[in-house]
C-alpha cells in the first residue's frame, strides 16, 4: 500500500497555502470576503457585488456584518442621493484591510511559485 505513495514523482508536488486574518482566534478576513470587498469597491454597491458573485445579498451582508462585529468597525458607508440609498462605499478602514491582505497574499503567492519551481 506505501508504494503508491512512493510512487509520485516530487516534481509533481505542489506547495498550496490559504490565508485569512483573525482576531481573538476568530477568522474575520479571507479570500471570500476578499474578492466581495473587492467588487463592491468596483461595482460601489453591495447589491451588485453580490450579484456578481452569484450570492444572495442577504449572505453578503451577512459577511459584512460579521467583519464589523468581530473588527469593531464599520466596512461600508452608505451614499445617498437625494432621498435615495444609491450604493456603497468601502470606509478606510476597509480600504485599509483590502490593500493589506492584498500585499500579504502577493507576496505569498511569489513565494509559493518559487517554491513549486524548485
Amino acid at each position: 500500500m506505501l508504494d503508491f505513495y512512493y510512487n509520485y514523482r516530487v516534481e509533481s508536488l505542489q506547495v498550496k497555502t490559504k490565508i485569512w486574518i483573525e482576531v481573538n482566534n476568530q477568522a474575520v478576513f479571507g479570500h471570500g470576503k476578499y474578492v466581495l470587498l473587492q467588487k463592491i469597491e468596483e461595482l460601489k454597491s453591495l447589491n451588485k457585488a453580490a450579484h456578481e458573485l452569484k450570492m444572495s445579498y442577504r449572505h453578503a451582508w451577512a459577511y459584512i456584518k460579521s467583519m464589523e462585529e468581530r473588527l469593531g468597525e464599520k466596512i461600508l458607508e452608505t451614499t445617498l442621493s437625494g432621498s435615495k440609498k444609491s450604493g456603497s462605499n468601502l470606509t478606510e478602514f476597509a480600504q485599509k484591510l483590502l490593500n493589506r491582505y492584498k500585499a500579504i497574499d502577493e507576496k505569498l503567492n511569489a513565494v509559493m511559485k518559487a517554491a513549486n519551481r524548485s
